[in-house]
């Protein structure tokens, strides 16, 4: 094997322990990102934590799940609400009295006076038009 000096001058310093880490930066990989084995941060110009920075990453881990199943939670009760609201669902109901229903309720009855008298107005409207 070849002698260090043979090589000349590195470009970049090799095993060089910033702010206070115990290991290089790019000694530990986790989901598609480099940091330091000795913290487990990926900040590359953090202070190293230690033992106690890999406890709060593990605590804040755990924490992401539980926030996330909770939203997954309030997101699936929201949408049974909306699925069960009268609002959403009235339209559905027939003849719920909505304007423009083809035919009255089973329950409604028209009062003939009333439908006379709508009727002569309607003919007498169409007769002005005319």
């Amino acid at each position: 094997m070849p002698c260090r000096a043979a090589f000349g001058a590195r470009r970049y310093e090799e095993d060089v322990l910033i702010n206070n880490h115990t290991a290089v930066w790019g000694s530990w990989w986790s989901d598609g990102a480099w940091g330091f084995a000795c913290c487990r941060s990926c900040v590359k110009n953090s202070y190293c934590t230690g033992k106690a920075g890999e406890k709060a990453l593990a605590e804040s881990a755990g924490q992401m799940v539980k926030n996330l199943e909770a939203k997954a939670a309030r997101a699936a009760a929201e949408a049974e609400a909306r699925a069960n609201s009268t609002l959403n669902n009235k339209h559905l109901e027939k003849g719920d009295g909505v304007w423009g229903d083809s035919a009255p309720a089973d329950d409604e009855e028209l009062d003939p006076a009333k439908v006379k008298a709508a009727l002569q107005k309607l003919g007498q409207q169409q007769r002005e038009a005319e």
